[in-house]
């Protein structure tokens, strides 16, 4: 796991890391179906970011209630692996 730059927000973290993954991976095969799982334990926020092929399945809501329902009580257990894994 990396650590974020202090001086970054969560939000531009992941939208950088997103950006480069998309490049990334179009270069060799194009995936729009894909999710990704944002956590930044030490700001403890999460976040679900959606390629367009999904926007429709997995809305923001949906990503939401995954998140809160799902995720989050597994973390504050402190069993981060079962939250992303159920998540």
């Amino acid at each position: 796991m990396r650590k974020r730059s202090t001086t970054s927000s969560p939000n531009s973290s992941a939208t950088r890391r997103i950006r480069f993954w998309s490049t990334s991976i179009s270069t060799f095969r194009p995936i729009p179906n894909g999710a990704i799982l944002f956590v930044f334990i030490a700001d403890r926020k999460m976040r679900i970011e959606v390629g367009y092929g999904l926007e429709g399945a997995l809305t923001d809501a949906k990503s939401k209630r995954i998140i809160e329902m799902v995720i989050k009580p597994q973390f504050q257990r402190g069993d981060y692996a079962a939250g992303i894994v159920l998540g």
